[in-house]
């Protein structure tokens, strides 16, 4: 018993700090979590000479597979993490680099100790690095070929199975890769007498089997502590694993020095643009709210000319103003704070009522908010905004009256809004597209892109479904639900 605990603590000390590591990305950068990810590499080697847990029931777990489990877990969760490959090849490099290095002080390490000038104060015998050196060097090309072959299965059953979510995948092709080492690392590492016993006595994949179920339950706690993207389907990474070890290093870094300099270019461009244009839109709502005030006598198809071009004007202002909100809201660091969500619900619908000023909204459960205080952060607003604002444009054209029915819920530590329309719904094959931004013109525009975004800046989510009245129906109407941490005080 004694020996799963020791065993639980590793897994408990790698993965925490990994966590701990990666969460250090948006206050300094992956700098802190690629030294964490070298320096693991590095006692992959280490401790496979020093120690191994016996943990009972026949089952021995060795320092150094502790460590490359932990390794393989710390690479998935930058991978699912950044769904970035050239990132991601930039990891597998180093990693192979720190392999190389110590391909070539091995023998140092042998010949070292083996010599009369050289002092040994703790008397390591040179049996260690002479016997290990070819167990080393195959289990490092095997750790390397693993590597790529995970992202390869992950990539893939990401685009085969979108709908299911990314944490299941991660944590079935994380186990599956520990337990083919553990039939393949005896195979081509020792004797084949020696390799057949090992696995015919299973030892090997038992002990990988209880490391990755380890990992995998530290990997539901770090989707908990790094954010709720994990939560929801995804595609995959953009690009094929080819494109991993397409390109030279150098090239890479050139190519990402000049599409950030290209970035900051855009940015300035749509700021100034996009404050211009503002200014023009507000210009234009006040000439035609003049003209509609003057009582010229106009007819009653020119006053509709006159009220939808006004109308015109409000949606490419909210188009504006939902580009610039993404462009700062992209990059930035939202940090949570406790918000009244019932006053920052109330600021969204004056707004919404404003733009829409020829619809009649009715919110039903109005009251239901009261007293609803969650972990947030001030541009929840902006997101109630744009959900209102989906609700109304998406909805049948000649329907006056939209009708939202507030839903709220308790769950745990969480809040969930749920937010129902009465419009013509969203088909299942769209429910899961509808927040990516390259998407946008083609579903729901910039405006579901920019409120998934900040949901996601502040550790909440959201997804649609259909009216629970009628779940299995898309076409009576959808619910977009909002999932936030409640705040353990007021306002």
């Amino acid at each position: 018993m004694l020996g799963f605990a020791l065993l639980v603590l590793h897994v408990v000390i790698y993965s925490s700090l990994g966590i701990a590591f990666y969460a250090l990305r948006s206050r300094l950068s992956l700098i802190p979590f690629y030294l964490f990810l070298g320096t693991l590499q590095v006692y992959v080697s280490l401790m496979s000479s020093f120690y191994v847990i016996d943990i009972g029931f026949g089952i021995q777990v060795g320092g150094g597979n502790i460590v490359y489990s932990a390794v393989i877990w710390s690479v998935m969760l930058f991978y699912i993490m950044e769904r970035d490959t050239d990132l991601t090849k930039m990891v597998i490099y180093s990693l192979t680099a720190i392999q190389i290095i110590f391909i070539l002080v091995y023998p140092m390490f042998y010949l070292a100790i083996e010599s009369d000038e050289i002092i040994n104060p703790l008397l390591v015998p040179s049996e260690i690095f002479q016997t290990s050196f070819g167990i080393f060097v195959v289990g490092n090309l095997l750790a390397l070929l693993e590597l790529i072959a995970m992202v390869f299965v992950l990539q893939r059953l990401s685009q085969k199975y979108p709908r299911i979510p990314p944490v299941i995948l991660v944590i079935l092709t994380y186990i599956m890769t520990l337990l083919a080492d553990g039939v393949l690392f005896p195979l081509f590492a020792f004797p084949i007498t020696q390799s057949i016993s090992v696995v015919q006595g299973i030892s090997s994949v038992l002990n990988k089997l209880v490391l990755g179920v380890l990992f995998s339950l530290m990997m539901f706690i770090a989707i908990q502590i790094l954010g709720p993207k994990f939560a929801t389907p995804f595609t995959g990474a953009k690009g094929s694993i080819s494109e991993i070890f397409r390109l030279p290093k150098r090239d890479v870094i050139a190519a990402l020095h000049k599409a950030e300099e290209n970035r900051r270019m855009i940015r300035l461009l749509m700021s100034l643009l996009g404050h211009d244009l503002s200014n023009y839109n507000q210009s234009l709502l006040l000439y035609l709210g003049m003209i509609e005030k003057a009582n010229l006598g106009l007819d009653e198809e020119t006053l509709a000319m006159i009220h939808n071009s006004k109308q015109m004007v409000w949606e490419s202002t909210n188009l504006v103003n939902n580009i610039l909100s993404l462009n700062k809201v992209q990059d930035a660091i939202l940090v949570p704070e406790p918000v009244d969500v019932s006053q920052l619900f109330d600021k969204a619908l004056e707004r919404t009522k404003k733009a829409y000023a020829y619809k009649n909204i009715i919110i039903h459960g109005r009251e239901h908010l009261q007293d609803v205080y969650a972990l947030a952060h001030p541009l929840l607003s902006d997101v109630f905004y744009n959900v209102l604002s989906n609700a109304i444009k998406h909805n049948h054209p000649n329907m006056t009256e939209i009708t939202i029915d507030l839903i709220v819920q308790e769950k745990g530590r969480y809040w969930i809004i749920g937010l129902a329309d009465n419009g013509p719904g969203i088909p299942d094959s769209m429910k899961t597209t509808i927040f990516e931004l390259q998407n946008a013109g083609k579903q729901q525009g910039l405006g579901l892109s920019l409120v998934k975004t900040i949901l996601q800046k502040i550790r909440s989510d959201i997804w649609v479904e259909n009216r629970p009245e009628s779940p299995e129906d898309h076409t009576t109407g959808a619910v977009f639900y909002i999932k936030m941490p409640k705040s353990s005080r007021r306002i």
